[in-house]
Parts: C-alpha cells; sequence; structure tokens
C-alpha cells in the first residue's frame, strides 16, 4: 500500500488549469513544422536578435539614449556596409560622397571649459569660430540625444585613440547611420569584441547625427549657425563630450576625435591621413584594401596595387600616411598594429608634383623607425639613446602616426627632384639622425 502511494506521490500526471489543458488540447493537433516548433523547448528571454542587446542598451542609457530601435556595438563590416545608403561599384567597393571640411559653417565650443585658443593648437586638430553657453549646449544635447534615441537603428563604434597601450583613451562614437560608424570605427584602434559594453571606460563621447534637425522651438534660441542646414560641431572639453550635426567629413570627424583625445589623455593624439583609414576585407584573392579619404568623388575603396592578395599584417607606407592591413574576420581582432615587426612586408611609396608613384621595398626597421621620427616634429628626446630608442619603438608601434611626404623630400634634397631621388635623401638623411641617436655614447670619464 505505501509503495503504491509512493508511485502516485512521485509518478502521477500534473494536473492543468482549464485554460492549461485548452491550450494542450490545440497543440496537440498541430503537424509538420508547426508541430515541430510547438514540441521544440520554450526559448527564453531575452531572445538573441540582432541589434537588440540589454548589455549595449543599458551602456547607452549611460550615454543619455534610450534606443527605441536597433543598437549595433562594433558591427562587423559586412553588415555596415549592407546597411550603407552609399553606393558600389561593380567590384563592391564603396564610395561616399566627400563633404568638404569647408562645409561645416562653425565649431562651437561650449563656454566655461577651455580658452577658444587652445583649440587652435595642431595636436588640437580643430579650430573654434564659436562660443555656445552651458545652457544652450545642454538643450541641443537633450535634443541631439533624444533623435537618436528614436532612429530606427544607432550605431556604436567603441575604440581607443593614443599612440600606445599605456596611454590610450576610451572613446564611444555614436552615430544614425552605418558609412558614419564605420568611419569611426576605422579610425579608431580597436577593442577586443568579447569587450563588455558595460564595463567599457570612455572618457569622451562623440555624437555625429548627419539627420538630426535643430526643432524650430529651440533654433529661435541658438546662435546663427547652428540651427541652419550646414554642418555644425559642438566641443565641450570639460566633459569631453562633442556633437557632428548636418554635414560630416572623415576629415571633420578625425578632427573631433584628435581634439577629445588629446585633451581627455592630456597628450597629442596624431591621425596619419591614411594610418587608421583602411582595412583589408576579404580572404586570398579576393581580399580588397580599403582606405577612407578626402576629395572630390574619392572612392571609399579601391584594389590593393600592391598585391593581389595581401597577407596579414603587410604594411604599406603611402606618403600621407602608414597604411596597416589587417585581415577581417567575424571573431575581430584584438592586437595593435605594431611596424616594428614583419618588415619584410613593408612597401614604401612616394608621389612626385605629377602624381606618378613609385614602390620601394627592402626597408629595414630602422630606415621605418627613422622616417616615422624625420616626419614628427616637437619630440622631446631623452639624454639616454635606449630610452630614446624605446619611446620610437612606441611610436612606431602606434597606428597614429605621420611619415615623409614630397615636400620633406623637397626640402632635403634642395631641389625638385624625381620620387626616386627625394626618397632617396630623405632615407639618406634619416639613417643619420637613426645612427645618432642610438649609438652609445662615448665614455667621457
Amino acid at each position: 500500500m505505501l509503495r503504491v502511494g509512493l508511485r502516485r506521490l512521485f509518478h502521477s500526471t500534473p494536473v492543468l488549469s482549464s485554460a492549461q489543458a485548452a491550450i494542450a488540447a490545440h497543440n496537440a493537433k498541430a503537424s509538420g513544422s508547426v508541430a515541430s516548433v510547438l514540441a521544440a523547448a520554450p526559448q527564453m528571454y531575452p531572445r538573441k536578435v540582432a541589434g537588440v542587446s540589454p548589455a549595449v542598451n543599458w551602456s547607452l542609457a549611460d550615454d543619455r539614449i534610450t534606443p527605441a530601435g536597433q543598437a549595433f556595438r562594433n558591427a562587423s563590416l559586412s553588415d555596415l556596409v549592407s546597411a550603407s545608403w552609399a553606393p558600389s561599384d561593380k567590384d563592391g567597393v564603396l564610395s561616399i560622397p566627400a563633404v568638404s571640411s569647408a562645409a561645416v559653417s562653425s565649431v562651437f565650443l561650449v563656454e566655461g571649459t577651455l580658452p577658444t585658443s587652445a583649440l587652435t593648437t595642431p595636436a588640437a586638430g580643430i579650430n573654434a569660430n564659436a562660443s555656445l553657453s552651458l545652457t544652450d549646449y545642454n538643450a541641443v544635447m537633450r535634443s541631439v540625444t533624444g533623435y537618436l534615441s528614436q532612429v530606427p537603428q544607432v550605431w556604436v563604434a567603441d575604440g581607443t585613440v593614443g599612440s600606445h597601450r599605456s596611454a590610450e583613451t576610451g572613446v564611444r562614437v555614436v552615430s544614425d547611420n552605418s558609412v558614419s560608424s564605420l568611419a569611426a570605427q576605422i579610425l579608431l584602434n580597436r577593442i577586443p569584441r568579447v569587450n563588455d559594453p558595460m564595463s567599457f571606460v570612455r572618457s569622451a563621447r562623440v555624437f555625429v547625427a548627419p539627420g538630426f534637425a535643430v526643432p524650430a522651438d529651440l533654433a529661435s534660441k541658438l546662435p546663427k549657425g547652428l540651427s541652419g542646414d550646414a554642418g555644425a560641431v559642438i566641443v565641450n572639453l570639460r566633459s569631453k563630450v562633442a556633437a557632428i550635426l548636418g554635414s560630416v567629413s572623415v576629415t571633420l570627424l578625425q578632427q573631433t576625435l584628435s581634439s577629445l583625445g588629446s585633451f581627455a589623455s592630456k597628450a597629442p593624439v596624431f591621425f596619419g591621413s591614411i594610418a587608421k583609414n583602411s582595412l583589408i576585407v576579404g580572404r586570398g584573392a579576393n581580399s580588397r584594401l580599403l582606405f577612407l579619404a578626402e576629395g572630390p568623388a574619392v572612392s571609399f575603396g579601391f584594389r590593393a596595387a600592391t598585391s593581389a592578395s595581401p597577407s596579414e599584417g603587410q604594411k604599406v607606407v603611402l606618403r600621407d600616411g602608414v597604411s596597416n592591413t589587417v585581415l577581417q574576420s567575424d571573431a575581430g581582432i584584438a592586437s595593435r598594429p605594431n611596424l616594428v615587426k614583419a618588415s619584410e612586408n613593408v612597401v614604401l611609396t612616394m608621389s612626385n608634383a605629377k602624381g606618378v608613384s613609385k614602390v620601394q621595398k627592402g626597408v629595414s626597421e630602422d630606415d621605418l623607425a627613422a622616417l616615422v621620427l624625420a616626419s614628427l616634429e616637437g619630440v622631446v628626446l631623452a639624454a639616454d639613446a635606449v630610452a630614446n630608442a624605446r619611446a620610437i619603438a612606441r611610436i612606431i608601434s602606434s597606428s597614429n602616426v605621420f611619415v615623409s611626404s614630397p615636400q620633406d623630400a623637397q626640402s632635403v634634397s634642395g631641389k625638385e627632384s624625381s620620387s626616386d631621388a627625394g626618397f632617396a635623401s630623405v632615407l639618406d638623411a634619416t639613417r643619420a639622425r637613426w645612427a645618432t641617436l642610438t649609438a652609445p655614447k662615448a665614455d667621457t670619464k
């Protein structure tokens, strides 16, 4: 008797309510694919849906943005391109309309943060020509963040600026379009994709909203130039926040990141015009080197001329900067570019006044270091040669560096020269400087 009672206790059929019984009876009549779906284990909230991530949404709440639609963080290149409004050619190369920096009517510096002259330094990279009161700034930013909260898709680019991992500054760029987010991801140093958005420390924020229109009731109270259709930039150096409204160019975004990064890290942040503006897309023979550049009808990407199948870590040094090629994958990358390594893959290109390009190969690590050093202005050198070498290695390991230009070649040679002769002149001069810096000091005792 006891055994039967225990069997009933542990193996009895659960009692269903009338509503549950009706649902179970209805589901039992299903067949085919519907039956397989109903038979599957229920999917618990939150479901994994592209653009819907509680962690990303909560992190955006710290930026005063509450997404009503989808929110993508550090999206893959394929997703950014597919969501882009920009046209592409038959090879799938994306082109974006170039916007001159002159199209930006005003750069507003929030009053009480720093004097306007502070933004005129080369390290800041941006010139403020107007001021904005703190009250007006708060009103505009509430409107901008409200706009970004309501757009169907908001794109988040998290990364860093800085010449070395020990001196990098976290930056978040929030955009209303995928093209601006793609530009931001290319300009910023990358972070591991596994990085938790809630734990990402960002010292600077940039809101990019070319589709934003100042509300009429607010426009009448704002300074002239901020309420019009022309582009405008608002910079608050105290809180390290900037907003780019209206016309947006790659150069403008680059200058804004440089300005905020310089003041956030208290050290200059340099961007070469090509240095952080390149990506490798695809694998093997289908690989394509993409550049982000300025100019009339500039193509956003073009097939690499140096190799039909660029290799991982290949370095291409152009007259405008250093390009580090990285093979993209769905898993993303976590490592920093390092120009000291893989020197056998370095290709140096110089252009003369006619735009004729010559390729120079076989450049050593020391030669590259010397070229980078020669192109930097105002570099403070230590008395110790070893300390100098380490400092220069840090500069070279950065993706934010400048290299020599044809103008440098002409100034060194003293006369207008071809790209070959100009390159040789620069290389000879910088080799001598590098040798002087790294040579052991003679014992004066």
